[in-house]
């Protein structure tokens, strides 16, 4: 009877872990693959979502006294792409299909010094998912890191909106 109550414990325990997990999620690493850098820009002709999660993440590093992220059309398809995979799986992961979380980074051509990764769903505005997000310290940390450029992915499925935010900082 005490392994039983012991088991119950641990896996209630260990959904609530995941539970949270699932909500907000960020990574960061640093990989340097050998493909060619992109152009960057402070101007996105992305989806409202993308351009507003832009926008509150540059105000916010602004008040910070950071630099601006300027936009990168590879961090931009390489987010989306993300977006997209989750979207259309329905699996909520930095390693959907056991994939590191830089592959849509690696394939988009980028090449970078660091790079990093905050994923967001089931919020219904971008500034609900961004204030999620800022109130997480590791998200956090991606937000304010010492990062150059940003893209965002936005995908809408099933109910739900998905966001992929990639941080990057080219060789």
């Amino acid at each position: 009877m005490k392994e039983r109550v012991f088991l119950a414990a641990i896996f209630f325990g260990l959904a609530i872990v995941v539970a949270v997990h699932l909500l907000t999620d960020t990574t960061q690493e640093t990989h340097t693959p050998t493909i060619t850098a992109a152009k960057t820009s402070s101007v996105s002709t992305a989806h409202p979502e993308e351009n507003r999660m832009i926008e509150l993440t540059n105000e916010y590093r602004k008040n910070e006294g950071l630099n601006e992220l300027k936009v990168n059309n590879q961090l931009m398809t390489s987010s989306q792409a993300k977006a997209d995979v989750l979207c259309e799986s329905g699996e909520w992961s930095h390693t959907p299909n056991g994939q590191k979380f830089y592959k849509e980074i690696i394939e988009s051509g980028y090449k970078y010094r660091n790079a990093g990764e905050n994923l967001a769903r089931k919020f219904d505005s971008t500034d609900k998912a961004f204030q999620a997000l800022i109130d997480s310290p590791t998200h956090l940390e991606n937000i304010v890191g010492d990062y150059k450029e940003i893209g965002v992915g936005f995908a809408e499925c099933g109910g739900k909106n998905y966001y992929v935010i990639h941080y990057g900082e080219q060789l």
